[in-house]
Formats: C-alpha cells, structure tokens, sequence
C-alpha cells in the first residue's frame, strides 16, 4: 500500500484496464474558469435581455401614450359634437352622461388590458433559465452522486 494510503493506478493508458482519460475528476481551475466564462456569457445575455426589454417598454409606453392622446381628443371632440346635437332638449344631459360612462368602460378596459400585459411580460426569462442550468450543473460538479 502507498504511503498516502490510497491506491495508485499502474495500468499501462493503452490497457483496456486503464480509466477513460475523461474520468479524472474536474481541476479547480478548469472548474473555475468555466463557472466565470459561464457567468460572463449569462451577463451578456442579461444585457442583451435587457435592452430588448427597454426596447418593448419604450415601445409600448409610446404607443399607450399615443394611442390616448388620441382617444382624448377624439373623445373631446365627440362629447362636443353631442352636446352641440343636443344643446336643446330636455333631456340632453343623458346622451352627455352615457358618452362619459362610455369613456370610463373604455378606459377601464384599457387598463385591465394593460394590467394583464405587465402580468404575463417576464423579463430576463432566458436569463434566468440559464442560471438555474447552471446552478444545477455546477452542484453536480461540486456535489458528484457516490457511486
């Protein structure tokens, strides 16, 4: 027996005794070089992720803000029109308040919408799957299962 008391292999590397070259367990080095490269490459992939998410939110907020602009004026103009068409009769105020229930529901409706869009959007979704890739492959390396 050695005198570190473990057992040395003396098969010659072309014996059929001999272990796959790939058998050797990981360095530290090599281990840690591709745990930083890994993380490198997951850095790049959040800054890409999130450009393309500040790309959605500015076009998004953009056309929402558009989009309400317009409806405002469109709305201003309606409510005109209407009061204008209705300026005389007796029961004018009618037409008035259901154009302005009308502008609410659209309103609500447009904010459930907007609820449920930011609901669904996940942000760094590729990032995050990677990281958990990783996590899981970086404990079987530190952690191997007993054989």
């Amino acid at each position: 027996m050695p005198a570190d008391h473990r057992e040395t292999w003396r098969a010659a590397p072309d014996s059929p005794d001999a272990p796959p070259a790939d058998a050797s367990p990981p360095r530290w080095g090599a281990v840690g070089y591709a745990a930083v490269e890994a993380l490198r490459h997951r850095a790049e992939l959040a800054a890409l992720e999130a450009a393309e998410a500040r790309d959605h939110v500015m076009v998004t907020g953009a056309l929402v803000v558009l989009a309400a602009g317009l409806a405002l004026l469109a709305g201003l103009a309606g409510t005109l029109v209407a009061a204008w068409l209705v300026r005389n009769q007796p029961a004018g105020w009618v037409v008035v308040a259901g154009l302005a229930l009308l502008y609410l529901g659209a309103a609500a409706g447009c904010l459930a919408a907007a609820w449920s869009r930011m609901r669904r959007w996940r942000p760094f979704q590729g990032t995050s799957a990677q990281l958990r890739k990783d996590s899981s492959c970086l404990q079987t390396i530190m952690h191997p299962a007993p054989d």
